[in-house]
This record gives structure tokens, sequence and C-alpha cells, in this order.
């Protein structure tokens, strides 16, 4: 490759390289190759220009050696997996879900996608090579899982790409997060003596026993003694008021604090079901 520089009369707009006297000749004569030969001189020596035809011959044959050596071995250690796998040996038996197939190399496939086990570090080093390999570029979630799906399967699948991508320290110094810096962890204040600080908590959807549904269970957090009540899951806000003045206020008195944990609260009644909520 040669640089020519263009005469004056043949530029649209002189600029500072045609306006140089020891450049070009007066009355823009075209002889300026021969009066300044210095100007002229080839980019790209022999050596590097053949060097680069080199590397440009070879580097997609290098580039699929590379991606046929991983995904051999990979789906290799897959095949020698699916005996193991409790699912895997469950379609591998059966025929009856007609969207599980065994391909001719062996792979067991959902929905045309490979079944990967959970066996060792296979869905592991999936991940790794469709995150952190240099072909891949440490995508976001969805790109990552986008590209998991698009040849391989497994159950929580989703799941498994969101904690991988999350501790992903290349990814967390590139892409730093956007909502405020987490506080300090503040540890609850010791109570001063029991059944003075409490928490209470409902266990639902229980088989029925004795007509009841549900247990309310009420913790002392200082000497962590417990109380199960029996109820029901229809309880209302003055049905829990009255388990409490029975169970605990004709006991102990009225706690200074309580924790509601998994609480209810009703609406403006004491009557009506009652809404779930976190506290």
């Amino acid at each position: 490759m040669v640089i020519r520089f263009r005469p004056g009369k043949l530029g649209t707009k002189p600029d500072a390289l045609t306006c140089r006297w020891d450049v070009y000749p007066k009355e823009g004569s075209g002889d300026y190759a021969s009066i300044n030969p210095q100007n002229l001189r080839p980019m790209f020596t022999n050596e590097q220009l053949a060097s680069s035809l080199r590397a440009s011959t070879l580097w997609l044959p290098a580039l699929r050696g590379s991606l046929i050596m991983d995904t051999e071995r990979l789906q290799a250690d897959i095949v020698s997996s699916l005996q193991s796998d409790p699912i895997a040996l469950e379609h591998l038996s059966s025929n009856a879900d007609p969207r599980w197939t065994t391909s001719p190399d062996r792979l067991l496939r959902l929905d045309d996608c490979i079944y990967v086990p959970d066996s060792g570090d296979l869905r592991l080093r999936i991940l790794q090579y469709s995150h952190d390999h240099p072909l891949a570029g440490h995508f976001g979630q969805t790109k990552t899982l986008h590209q998991v799906q698009h040849q391989y399967t497994w159950p929580g699948l989703t799941e498994f790409v969101k904690h991988y991508r999350k501790s992903c320290t290349i990814c967390a110094r590139a892409k730093p997060q956007r909502h405020k810096p987490y506080g300090l962890l503040k540890q609850l204040p010791v109570p001063e003596k029991p059944c003075n600080s409490i928490s209470m908590d409902f266990i639902e959807k229980l088989p029925p026993s004795s007509g009841y549904t549900s247990i309310l269970v009420i913790v002392d957090r200082l000497s962590t003694q417990s109380l199960f009540i029996p109820t029901h899951d229809t309880i209302t806000s003055s049905d829990l008021a009255q388990l409490f003045v029975i169970h605990v206020f004709s006991k102990h008195g009225v706690p200074s604090h309580v924790r509601l944990i998994g609480a209810r609260s009703s609406s403006h009644t004491s009557s009506g079901p009652l809404a779930r909520h976190w506290i």
C-alpha cells in the first residue's frame, strides 16, 4: 500500500499539506514524486504483508477447531452421565412423551435441545462456555439464557443462569449495579426480660386435625420459648386478638414489641378475611 499526495490543483480545497513548498513545486506541477522521493514510502513491508495473509487464511480453521473440540468433549461427558440421572433414565426407557427423543449420537433431547444431567460440572461448563468464552463476550442474563437455550436445557435453567451471571466478577466490574448501596445490617436489640418481645407467624394449609388447619406460632425472642396454638385458615383479626389474650396477655401481660412475620392485616373492619403481607 502506497500513499500518494495529490497536487493542489487536483484537490477540491487546499489544506496544510498541499500548501507546503517543500513537498510540491510551484504552480502545482505533477513532478513532486521526483523532487521529493522520501514522501513515497510503503506502509507495510513484505514480511508484514505475508504474515497478515497467513493469519487471515488460518483464523477460520483455527476457530472451528477450538469450537468443535470443546463441544465434542462436552457432549461425550453428557452421554456418559445420562445413565446416572433419574430423569434421563425415565425418558430413555420410555417413549411415552414425544417431546423427548434420542438422537443418533446418543444424546437425550427435549424439544430438540440437549438435556444436561445434574452430574459433576456439566452445567457449569456450559455456562462458562456460553458466558465466559472469548467468543461469548460476557452477555447479560437474557442473552446468556437465550444462548444456552439454543442448544441445551435442564430443570431450573433460568435460575441457574441468573445466579451464575450475578457471580461473574468480570461482569461485576464492567457492569456496575445501578441501585443505591445496601445499608449496614442492624441487629435486633436484646429484650430486657422474657416475653417482652415476641414474634408471631402462621403455619397454614395443613391437613385437618380435630377441625384445625393452621397453627399460630408465638416465640419469645429472649428465651426462645414457643407456643403452638391450633387455629383455622379463615381466622379473622378479632379471633387473633382473642387467641392473643388467652395465651399471651393472660399469662405475661402486654409485650413491648411484637414482630409479625408473614402476618395478616384486615381492612378497616375486624370481621372480614385477612390479607397476607410481610413485615
